[in-house]
């Protein structure tokens, strides 16, 4: 059972999913009633391209984008947009026609979102660092006839028969077009993107978003944390993370300026701090393990700054942190499969657990039992949401869609629905949201969503492979790690990187276990299930790493192999061993550029870590920390 404080029953046993029977009164359910009375106005017949254009009708000669220097008014964006929307609808999209969109961050990604609306179709982002294999999968499930990219990102694809593809490069063809404002077909009740989260079958799924739910989302977001055209807006997050449509497309909305900030800047701490003080940026949006990155890396804020936190749990320490650098500090939760945001909270100072706030306008969210009954405030249950923010469903899943879209008899609205997050929470009695983690195999990491089973089936697969099971576990710091505890078949063993090797064939660096735990048996509870309990602590003295490594040489290279061993929490590495196929990440090079400052007096280039082992990064090390002392000298 899960203890949140609260002296009341628990309506919802996690261990056996059995509801306990209980009342509630009519006193409470009516001021349930009020906490989920969230109706708001907005624009209902509109989608975000027609609010766009009343933006640039407005404010037309605004700088809306700058990216590397680089500037774009409101005008030129909305005229380009416009080119390859024609273009588009001379390759056939239609409103509800599926486009996918692997595109790197550049100006061109604004231009090639809006222009998708525009013709009024649906994009579907690629993200150009993931697995060839699994974008094949994508574009092939989703259905997409036309592809948006460039040169530069089209060798990340392997592109189906029969899919036309659109180089956003080939300016030269696009300039030929008329730039004049185009009629609108797609409707608030069609898709806007597909967006694919991890699949507990072994494959992404694709979550529909209607341009209503879209809409709503961002009308509410502009009342609250609120934007204004004032504001500089730094966009960090890729653009297959839904939380990046809250920096991408609000600003747009109120005459704001994006900041489009590099790849290789916004997983760099002390880059990103410079960043965001060189464009005096006002709003970032991100999760909680990237603001920890900025304040690991000295950043100060400034004043007037907001923060804005999402897609995965909130420390308090962290909190503590950002609020000292920052004026205010909002919480943002919900999932893909409600748009994005569904409720928001300022978090002020104290001690207690940190709400995830009230919900958003024209959202309800309602904690249920295993039965589907309305639990007491302060009890546990699974969190529902209702409202407008509910996704289409599924792409080409319908049972899916109808096992996890339940019709909302809450609702007088035909056809409402509500969504099972699989969320364990509860309402304190300060009418505030609590969320308490997952009743699922489903985890958070970095803000990406992550089903476990995925993970499993995949390693299964590997011929080497008895029986895998993959956990998060969370380390001294507070970080979300990946363990993977693999069996293997008898007179058969793979090293750590040969096991991080398969599986980046398919999965995205974020789904890659940090660690590697090879058991002898799997620990079985009585009924003959794995004990997930019962499972060694990978970080305590009880991990079998499958690494084969020698010996460093003293000096500069043990040194590093120290820092390596503090950071990635194992308990050896080898002089041939890579950072990132032992574990490590691209948020964790600065920790260790960080230390390796502070212990050798060198400032490494944390990219210093992505091409070599740990015997040529300390040669790197060595070499400049002795011309440094020739030099001084």
């Amino acid at each position: 059972m899960l203890d949140h404080g609260f002296s009341q029953k628990s309506s919802f046993d996690v261990s056996t999913s059995e509801p306990v029977a209980y009342q509630i009164d009519a006193e409470e359910l009516a001021r349930l009633r009020d906490w989920n009375a969230t109706t708001g106005w907005y624009p209902r017949d509109k989608i975000f391209s027609q609010i766009f254009e009343d933006q640039v009708a407005r404010c037309g000669g605004a700088i809306a984008l700058s990216c590397d220097g680089v500037e774009m008014t409101y005008a030129e964006l909305d005229a380009r947009a416009n080119a390859v929307a024609r273009r588009l609808r001379e390759y056939g999209v239609v409103p509800g026609a599926m486009v996918g969109l692997c595109v790197d961050r550049s100006l061109g990604l604004f231009i090639a979102l809006i222009a998708i609306h525009k013709a009024g179709g649906a994009y579907v982002p690629l993200d150009p660092s993931f697995p060839v294999e699994r974008l094949h999968y994508m574009l092939s499930d989703s259905g997409a006839k036309v592809l948006v990219t460039t040169d530069a990102c089209a060798g990340a694809l392997q592109v189906p028969d029969g899919v036309l593809i659109l180089d956003l490069a080939a300016h030269e063809k696009l300039d030929l077009l008329p730039t004049s404002k185009l009629d609108h077909r797609a409707g608030p009740q069609d898709a806007a993107y597909v967006i694919y989260t991890s699949g507990s079958t072994g494959w992404p799924k694709g979550v529909a978003v209607s341009h209503g739910a879209l809409l709503n989302f961002l009308w509410s977001m502009r009342q609250s944390p609120g934007l204004s055209a004032s504001d500089v807006v730094a966009a960090v997050t890729t653009v297959s993370f839904d939380m990046a449509a809250l920096e991408l497309y609000l600003p747009l909305m109120v005459g704001a300026r994006i900041e489009l900030v590099a790849r290789k800047t916004a997983t760099d701490g002390k880059a990103l701090a410079q960043s965001l003080a060189q464009s005096q940026t006002s709003v970032l949006v991100a999760t909680p393990a990237m603001w920890r990155m900025l304040v690991e890396a000295g950043w100060q804020g400034r004043k007037g700054f907001r923060a804005v936190s999402g897609g995965e749990p909130l420390p308090r320490d962290l909190a503590r942190d950002i609020l000292g650098r920052a004026e205010e500090l909002w919480n943002l939760y919900g999932p893909t499969e409600t748009t994005v945001g569904s409720t928001i909270e300022r978090v002020g100072s104290g001690s207690g657990p940190i709400s995830i706030g009230r919900p958003i306008a024209n959202t309800q969210i309602h904690i249920l039992d295993s039965c589907g009954e309305t639990v007491s405030v302060g009890s546990t249950g699974e969190l529902w949401i209702g409202g407008d923010g509910v996704a289409i469903g599924y792409h080409r899943r319908a049972e899916l869609t109808a096992e996890r879209f339940i019709p909302d008899r809450f609702s007088g609205e035909p056809g409402a629905r509500l969504y099972r997050t699989g969320d364990l929470g509860y309402w304190g009695t300060d009418g505030k949201l609590y969320h308490l983690g997952r009743l699922d195999h489903q985890v958070k990491i970095r803000g990406f969503r992550v089903e476990l089973d995925e993970i499993e089936i995949i390693l299964r697969s590997h011929a080497a492979v008895r029986q895998a099971v993959v956990v998060a576990a969370e380390a001294q710091n507070g970080d979300q790690k990946l363990v993977a505890y693999i069996l293997f078949r008898y007179g058969q063993d793979l090293t750590a990187s040969d096991v991080r090797r398969y599986l980046r064939r398919q999965l995205p660096g974020y789904m890659i276990p940090s660690i590697v735990v090879s058991l002898d048996a799997m620990p079985l509870s009585p009924a003959g299930k794995v004990d997930r309990n019962a499972l060694p602590d990978p970080f305590h003295n009880t991990i079998c790493r499958l690494a084969s490594h020698g010996p460093q040489s003293p000096g500069t290279e043990q040194v590093i192999a120290e820092i390596w061993q503090s950071v990635l929490l194992v308990d050896g590495v080898g002089p041939e061993d890579n950072f990132f196929e032992i574990g490590g990440d691209s948020l964790l090079t600065l920790r260790v550029a960080q230390m390796v400052e502070k212990r050798t007096g060198f400032q490494m280039d944390p990219r210093t870590l992505f091409f070599n082992n740990l015997r040529q990064v300390a040669a790197i090390v060595g070499s400049c920390t002795t011309a440094a002392g020739a030099d001084r000298r």
